[in-house]
């Protein structure tokens, strides 16, 4: 290589990292098909074959789908409990006065480890006072803050809110982002309170990735598949445990993180699967968190600039050579100007999340290589596409036929 193509391959491997960087924090998916895109998630999925049976005694989910109550609708709502707005028509919203009495039950033992309640609170109603007063004497709670905090009912918003946002773009969840950073404001996401709460832990934010815990970790990350939709972890009905007497509470509650929320019908389509409820998205997070996969260590940031190393080599080097001498293999031979690229990005996807635990897809970085294999070598892919389809050469035979 002369001196030329080293200075390309170092800028370019650079280029790449930063880009990589881009992409992670990108939500963007090419459609709700992309599988291809997260390889590495899915392949380390299949070895979870179920929900790990001791996640029965850390977890207690209970369902509000089917616990209901009517209040009139209001818009413009402010004023907290002494509500003002416009009303127009009714809403169903959560049976609060169940939620109150659940609250005020649950704080006789206070023997929970913590309360994820994943509930918005943007109308009132005739129960919130009480509601109120039961919520404020939470030992460890989190509370779903919405899109908008404004929504939020003025008197809810003294609770410890966070964010309970899960982007789909694309029509699929792909990626959690642990928190919102708006100038000096950083808005955080109910599983990233939870984790510094209990680990007596705080992040230090950054742009790309934050430090948390004494480590780098990426921002957006895709979360395992770890606590699945099964009869492991089986929702109970609000409703149903209210009617447990006192000791059989306490047992059900004793040293759990409560998910309290509607199961059923907040679902989304994610890698793994068409419907998962919202409260597993918000729990495997935690989980990932808790264990540390969306770790940057040395090794991985290492193992990423020897692959973008090589790519860039493949871009640079003359595409002849390229494809006499180290592609000659038929493993290797489709690299050159094919979109073999991708499916070997995806394969380095699958070896570094099965080294590193760190769930990130490279597929969007083969499309960039191959695409800036075509720019740069555009002339070699001019004269490719033209033996192939025989342009040119027919040409000739005309010329030669006529004459």
């Amino acid at each position: 290589m002369n001196r030329k193509q080293i200075k390309f391959c170092a800028i370019n491997t650079l280029g790449a990292l930063l880009l990589f960087f881009v992409l992670q924090k990108s939500h963007i998916l090419p459609g709700e098909n992309s599988k291809l895109f997260f390889l590495g998630p899915l392949v380390k999925n299949i070895s979870i074959s179920g929900t790990p049976e001791g996640y029965k005694k850390e977890f207690l989910i209970i369902n509000t789908s089917y616990d209901r109550m009517l209040v009139p609708h209001y818009e413009n709502v402010w004023g907290g409990a002494d509500f003002e707005g416009i009303q127009r028509g009714n809403v169903a919203i959560l049976d609060r006065e169940k939620l109150a009495r659940f609250f005020e039950r649950i704080e006789r033992f206070r023997n929970y480890r913590y309360i994820v309640c994943n509930v918005l609170f943007d109308q009132p109603s005739d129960y919130d006072r009480d509601l109120l007063s039961s919520m404020q004497n939470a030992k460890n709670m989190v509370v779903a803050q919405g899109e908008d905090i404004n929504k939020v009912l003025l008197d809810f918003k003294g609770l410890n809110l966070g964010l309970d946002a899960i982007y789909t773009p694309g029509g699929s969840f792909s990626k959690y982002r642990l928190f919102e950073k708006s100038g000096d404001t950083v808005l955080k996401s109910m599983p990233l309170i939870m984790y510094e709460a209990l680990y007596d832990q705080k992040i230090d934010p950054g742009f790309f990735f934050s430090r948390l815990n004494g480590s780098l970790i990426f921002n957006d990350f895709t979360p395992e598949y770890e606590v699945k939709n099964d009869d492991i972890v089986r929702p109970i009905d609000l409703g149903d445990i209210l009617l447990f007497d006192d000791a059989h509470l306490a047992e059900l509650t004793k040293d759990k993180i409560i998910i309290i929320g509607d199961y059923y019908n907040n679902l989304k389509k994610t890698v793994y699967d068409a419907k998962t409820p919202s409260h597993l998205i918000l729990l495997n997070a935690f989980l990932a968190l808790e264990k540390g996969y969306p770790k940057i260590s040395f090794w991985l940031v290492v193992s990423l600039l020897l692959i973008f190393l090589f790519f860039s080599f493949l871009v640079i080097t003359k595409q002849s050579k390229v494809e006499s001498k180290v592609f000659k293999y038929p493993l290797l031979g489709g690299l050159v100007g094919g979109a073999s690229y991708v499916l070997a990005m995806s394969f380095f996807s699958i070896l570094i999340n099965s080294i590193f635990d760190s769930n990130f897809n490279l597929a969007y970085m083969g499309i960039f290589f191959y695409l800036e294999n075509i720019v740069v070598n555009r002339h070699f892919h001019y004269l490719r596409i033209k033996r192939r389809l025989n342009i040119g050469q027919n040409t000739s035979r005309r010329r030669k036929s006529t004459n």
